[in-house]
């Protein structure tokens, strides 16, 4: 419920700030911006404008999640992730709001956990990868600040390998899980310089 809130905010905000036409960014432009993902990820964002109309973002993004422990399903653990996303965004327009198209990856890195009972010991590791399609709206509320909301949809897979180690023995397993999902919608703030 926050996120819509913060995302309809969002949305309103750059569709009323029409300052001034959004003011097409020369080529070769650089910029830093901060992006609040729904999933409550917030993300540090390195922008380049190599062409007219194509900006490309890198961005490096953090998380709180809560991992179920094996044996201890009823006590998630909280772990932090890091996420580095790579991405590219087509501009339709150079219009006061100017829509865009784009393309977002994340890789996602989980730190690994290990659980120690009696005599097993057991070590588990999660990494995570996405692909989103894009579609969204930026303007320019002054000359090198913008703001921008954005909606994605795309495929994520998450990859937990786990060993157990007991005096006995030592048994390893992998699992997988694969989705769609929503991971790529933010709303941030952009100043290019």
């Amino acid at each position: 419920m926050k996120f819509s809130r913060l995302l309809s905010t969002a949305v309103f905000i750059t569709i009323m700030s029409v300052a001034g036409a959004y003011a097409q960014l020369p080529v070769g432009s650089f910029g830093m911006g901060a992006a609040f993902f729904n999933t409550g990820a917030t993300q540090a964002q390195f922008l380049y404008v190599p062409a007219t109309n194509i900006q490309l973002d890198f961005g490096v993004g953090y998380q709180q999640n809560k991992i179920d422990l094996p044996g201890d399903a009823e006590n998630p653990e909280a772990t932090s992730q890091v996420m580095l996303n790579a991405g590219a965004k087509y501009f339709l327009n150079s219009n006061a709001v100017s829509p865009f198209i784009g393309v977002l990856g994340s890789y996602n890195i989980f730190p690994s956990s290990l659980v120690i009972s009696g005599d097993t010991k057991t070590e588990t590791d999660h990494n995570g990868f996405s692909l989103n399609l894009l579609f969204g709206a930026a303007s320019a509320i002054s000359k090198n600040v913008a703001l921008a909301a954005q909606v994605g949809i795309g495929f994520g897979q998450t990859i937990t390998k786990q060993k157990t180690t007991t005096t006995a023995s030592t048994t390893e397993k992998e699992s997988t899980a694969t989705g769609l999902n929503f991971g790529g919608s933010a709303v941030g703030v952009a100043f290019y310089f």
